[in-house]
């Protein structure tokens, strides 16, 4: 089986993200799931800015006898820019309404 994700944000985010995900996944993808997200959870928290996240794994059995193997890719990149803030957006000033009936 495999898994795969994306991510874009605050690094707090998307370790909410990362264990979010679990949730969705079954079987045999989330067990490898989450074998990885410690791992994942652990890079990502090195970084203090915005970051994009790009993961996927799978595991799989071969050969006689049968050997497990797994494998994880990660790609972790700045974005470069930083995160509008819900805060910021929200103490614009709204422009004072207008009465139509007290205009000369």
């Amino acid at each position: 089986m495999s898994w795969s994700i994306q991510l874009a944000g605050k690094p707090a985010d998307i370790v909410a993200g990362l264990q979010a995900e679990s949730a969705k996944l079954t079987g045999a993808s989330l067990a490898e799931y989450n074998v990885a997200l410690p791992s994942l959870v652990g890079l990502v928290q090195q970084n203090t800015s915005p970051i994009i996240l790009e993961a996927n794994g799978h595991a799989g059995t071969s050969g006689t006898p049968p050997v497990t193997y797994s494998n994880c890719n990660v790609n972790i990149r700045a974005l470069g820019f930083r995160l509008a803030e819900s805060q910021k957006l929200a103490s614009v000033p709204t422009p004072p309404a207008t009465d139509p009936a007290t205009k000369a």
